[in-house]
Formats: C-alpha cells, structure tokens, sequence
C-alpha cells in the first residue's frame, strides 16, 4: 500500500514518496507553508519565488532590477556598480566600486580620486587613494617609485647596504641578492663569512684535484663544477662573453641583456619609455597596462580599461562599452555590444535588457525553443529545457522521447502487455491496436 497517496506518488519499486507540490515529509503529509515559492519536499524549507522573502515567502522584496533579494532578510545585495537600500542608485566611481550604503568609492588598483577618476603614476609602487602619493615597492624610490636604489642599497625604502657581492657588482634591489660573492663570504646576500675553502684551481679531499676551470673560473670545493667569471661561459670556462650590455648565461652563452638594451649580443639601445618593457629579442616596446604607442608613451583613453598598443583603440571590460568604455552595460542576463550597448542575452532570457525570463513552455537562445511534454504543464529550466518530471509516455531529461518499444507510463517504467505480431503499445497508456488470436480488449 503507497503510503503517499493521495497527497503524492510512489515509486513503482521502492514505495519512496514524491509529493505534489503542496506537501512535504516521507509520507508527504505536511502542509507547504509558502506563500509564494515551493517547498522542499525533505524539509519543508521555502524557496521563494523572485520578489519574495521570509520563512513563508509572504514578505515582498523592495529591491531594484539592479540587485538580488536575500531571502532570509530581504535585504538587497547589489550588483557591480550599484548603491543603496535598493540598490537604484549608480556608483560615481569611473566604473570601480563602491559601499552599497555610502555610495563611498573603493578604487580599482591604480585609481584614485574622490570618485576614481585619476589615474595612479606609481611605476613600482601603490597610491594613496586619497591624494595620489606613493608608497614604494621594495627596491624602489622617488615621488612616483620609478628610480630602483642606488648601487649598492635595496630594500624598502632603499635603506639596507648590500653585502660582499663580487667585484662590487650591484645586488637585487628587492632582496640584496648577490650573483656571486667576494672570496671568502657566502650566502644568498653575500653576508656570511666562509669556511677555509681551497685554492682557486683546486678541488676534493684535501684540495688535491686540479681545477680546469682555472684561471676563468671557480671550482665547486667538493665536486668541481666550475662558476665561470662574469665574462666567460662553458663546461670549462673556455669561451669568452660576448654581451656588450648584459651576462651570459654560464651554460649556454645566451645573453640577457641590461635595462634599456637588446640584441643577441645586447648591442643594440631600447627606446621606450618607462611606462613599457623593451624586448629583449627585437626592441620592441611591450606597454604596460594602459598605456599604447609605438614607444608606450601614450595613455589609453579608456576609463582604465586596456587598449589595442598600437592604434589606441579601446577594449572594454566586461560590462563596459563605448568609444572609451564609459558607458556601463545595462544587459542583466547577457553581454554588451562595445559599439552601441545592444545586449546579446543568455540562453533562457529575453528583452532590451535581458531582464526577462523566458515565458512557460519556452527555453533556449532568444526563447525560441518550446518545452517538452513536462507533467501536468510544468514549466522546462529557461536555459536547458529540462523538465522535473514527465508526462506518461514520455522520457528524456527534456520529456522529449517517447518510451522505448515494449514501455509505457509514467517514467516509462510499465511494461507493455503482449500485442499482436509483436506491435508495440501506445506508449502513454499502454493500450494495444493490434490482438493476437483468441484476445481482444486494449490488452
């Protein structure tokens, strides 16, 4: 006996409830209290139908198009762009955010302004958001963090002395890294004092095998691989540096060339500007973000967002178009064109502004798709179509199959009866049009 009946269906094998969708609990035999929504069939918690709060559902949401409606509170949480209780007013913030209660601007990284409308001139550093001063990466100084420390300094502020590097070459600005250190110290800084090593063209036990690194280079004290001198590269050493404005690479002799130079010996001079980075293969200027031109001298006029380098034209964030990408994206459910701001909705949406849902029995790009044979006319998922349930007859995750041939029914779980020559029988009630001799009836 179904347990469920009459306020819900059972399983055909396993007796488990599926209850209409007035009822809830294992034996479907609580009332739904919500109001404007469904419940959960285990649970009896609400889902509240858009523009509906509360426990019941029976509170209605006062928030704009421009934001979503908590269910527990029916407060308001805005979309990008958006302030308020109800979230109808625009944020003033040149397309960052702002305090959905204030309206105060939070600027994007490398804005700032009272409404983000200045662009950050910190090449190595962060702005202040509120009067555009600078506070400078490690290895970096100066008004706008552009200059790295002086020779032979590096960290914050450019306060902290080198340690022995070789030669007295300049250590990393950032870290006080050293390429190799002066003899007898050691260290990722070159501030640690060495254990007796042995001499240059020794290595091993007792520094007793001969270096063949000597006199271009240093061997490892235990295994002898050589750290070749800056101006030479090698298994040995034995070839000479041939960078005029850069190191070799030990291994290979390629090189890499210092700032403002390239080449495949380095001798050639970048003339970019600093707000880009030189290739160092061909010279080119690659601009940072914001910036174009052949030399990336040039600042995209484009409300911060990027643009192509060497014609300036714009390329909008997304929900951003125009000609410089002022103008913000009004489609809730799809994409802007960056020409004119037409909107190209989602599957499932609709409308100037693909606002709309699609209506019942319809789903898919622009609507045009119409539902499956869902039970008793129950709306199909606007984007997939797919339905909860079927009618009899009918299978699929779109209830747009018919069943297989020899079922029937609901889920198309019954089994046809025996019909004449092997026909098959209707596939929504089971009946057959054809009897074998000695039968008749629709089984």
């Amino acid at each position: 006996m179904c347990t469920c009946h009459p306020n819900g269906r059972c399983d055909d094998v396993i007796g488990k409830c599926t209850c209409n969708p007035n009822r809830w609990g294992v034996k479907c035999e609580n009332q739904c209290l919500c109001q404007r929504g469904k419940c959960d069939q285990d649970t009896g918690k609400c889902t509240c139908d858009t523009g509906w709060w509360g426990p019941q559902c029976s509170n209605t949401c006062y928030c704009s198009s421009s934001s979503v409606c908590e269910q527990s509170t029916g407060r308001c949480i805005c979309q990008p762009g958006w302030w308020g209780r109800t979230c109808n007013s625009q944020c003033p913030c040149s397309n960052s955010p702002c305090e959905q209660f204030s309206g105060r601007c939070q600027c994007h990284e490398r804005l700032w302004g009272t409404r983000c409308e200045r662009y950050c001139q910190c090449v190595h550093g962060k702005c202040n958001q509120a009067d555009g001063s600078c506070t400078c990466k490690p290895g970096y100084r100066g008004k706008f963090c552009r200059e790295p420390c002086p020779a032979g300094f590096y960290g914050q502020g450019c306060r902290r002395r080198c340690g022995r590097c070789k030669q007295q070459q300049p250590c990393t600005v950032t870290e006080g890294r050293c390429l190799t250190c002066e003899a007898g110290w050691n260290g990722t800084q070159c501030d640690q004092i060495c254990n007796p090593e042995c001499p240059g063209q020794f290595f091993g036990p007792d520094c007793k095998e001969m270096c063949t690194c000597h006199p271009n280079g240093r061997c490892d004290d235990v295994i002898g691989k050589c750290t070749c001198n800056p101006n030479r590269w090698g298994v040995k050493c034995e070839n000479q540096c041939l960078c005029q404005r850069g190191k070799c690479d030990q291994d290979t002799g390629k090189c890499t060339c210092d700032t403002g130079w390239w080449g495949p010996q380095c001798s050639n001079t970048c003339y970019c500007s600093s707000s880009s980075v030189c290739e160092q293969s061909t010279g080119r200027c690659i601009c940072q973000p914001g910036w174009w031109g052949r030399t990336c001298n040039s600042q995209c006029p484009c409300s911060n967002s990027p643009c192509e380098q060497f014609s300036g034209r714009c390329q909008c964030h997304e929900r951003l178009w125009g000609t410089r990408c002022e103008r913000y994206c009004q489609c809730v459910h799809g994409k802007c064109n960056q020409a004119d701001g037409s909107c190209t909705c989602k599957p499932g949406y609709r409308g100037k502004f693909c606002r709309e849902p699609c209506p019942a029995g319809f789903y898919g790009q622009g609507c045009r798709r119409r539902c499956g044979r869902c039970k008793q006319q129950q709306p199909c998922t606007v984007t997939e179509g797919r339905c909860l349930t079927c009618e009899a007859g009918w299978n699929g995750t779109q209830c747009d199959q018919i069943c297989n041939p020899g079922f029937f029914g609901g889920e198309c779980k019954e089994v046809c009866p025996p019909c004449k020559d092997g026909h098959p029988c209707n596939h929504v009630d089971g009946k057959c049009t054809h009897c074998n001799p000695g039968w008749i009836g629709d089984r």
